[in-house]
């Protein structure tokens, strides 16, 4: 290796010999909307709004499961940054008492930022998560920074996660000489969830950017309209490999073949569910059927009473 290359491996030590730096992230959606609503009350002198993260890790201390969040208050000033170390001690002996039995095992594992800067502010927060008192010891603390600005980011909200790994001589401990190394992580959520953060998408298109809950008849009536755009963007898919095996077109692949056929064996299974058309006939049909069963049964209680009643006169 030239002598003007350095190589800066991945961390892999954290807080206290022989625990593992975290390896893999697991973000909940209820705390990226918690974030994100902490970030609608940043003042405008304020460059970044920061809060602790809460979870769950496993053992080794590979693995991290962001579960939630709070904010802390903080000021930034010149080359120094002042955190209200009371407030977040308060805070977070609150949400145990407050969560003791139903989310038991939440513990801090680091802390956000909306803002994407890794400088000289940042380094002095890590470093204050990273202490026995505060923060995440004897584990390694991570960063999560999610960029509010959406306007900025072209319209997407983009969210890394961080660790440290200290470089410079041995035994300086100083905030600057810290290294941020990504860590790969994914954004998870429930059916619930998710179901909540469509209502809430439908909003970014209005001009109060506020949207109305629907009713159960409207939410089924959108799930059925999903689904149907689901099935024809399949059928287009097959469509599309058919007519591409057809032409025996070797230079330009529509789609895969094995996959194709898959579809469209799944979609032999039920011809009729390929077409309004089709649904609303068999909705007709499946109602008739119904009402016949009704109407039977409704008939052979009224011959049983008659019946009865003819019983008790002989």
């Amino acid at each position: 290796m030239p002598a003007s290359t350095i190589h800066i491996p991945r961390a892999a030590t954290a807080a206290v010999n022989g625990i593992a730096s975290p390896q893999t992230i697991t973000v909940q959606a209820q705390a990226v909307v918690q974030i994100l609503d902490h970030a609608l009350r940043q003042s405008a002198t304020q460059k970044r709004v920061i809060g602790t993260l809460l979870g769950s890790r496993s053992e080794d201390g590979t693995e991290y499961e962001v579960r939630s969040t709070y904010a802390v208050s903080h000021e930034e000033a010149d080359d120094r940054v002042t955190i209200d170390i009371e407030g977040n001690k308060a805070m977070y002996n609150l949400l145990k008492k407050t969560n003791q039995g139903r989310t038991s095992g939440e513990v801090i594992l680091g802390w956000y930022s909306t803002s994407s800067d890794l400088d000289y502010f940042a380094g002095l927060v890590h470093k204050f998560y990273s202490s026995p008192e505060n923060g995440a010891y004897p584990f390694a603390p991570i960063y999560l920074s999610l960029d509010s600005d959406i306007i900025a980011s072209n319209g997407e909200l983009t969210v890394s996660t961080f660790t440290s790994s200290a470089i410079g001589a041995a035994g300086n401990q100083d905030a600057v000489n810290t290294l941020f190394v990504p860590i790969p992580n994914e954004i998870k959520y429930s059916d619930i969830e998710k179901a909540g953060l469509d209502v809430i998408a439908k909003a970014q298109n209005e001009p109060s950017r506020s949207t109305t809950i629907e009713s159960d008849l409207q939410n089924l009536e959108s799930s059925l309209l999903q689904i149907m755009s689901m099935i024809e963007r399949v059928q287009e898919y097959v469509q599309n490999v058919i007519k591409s095996a057809d032409t025996k077109n070797t230079t330009e692949s529509v789609g895969n073949v094995a996959v194709g056929k898959y579809l469209l064996d799944s979609l032999s299974l039920a011809p009729g569910l390929v077409k309004a058309d089709a649904i609303e006939e068999l909705f007709n049909t499946h109602l008739r059927d119904v009402l016949m069963i009704v109407y039977l049964a409704n008939t052979v209680k009224t011959q049983l009473q008659l019946s009865s009643r003819l019983t008790t006169l002989l």
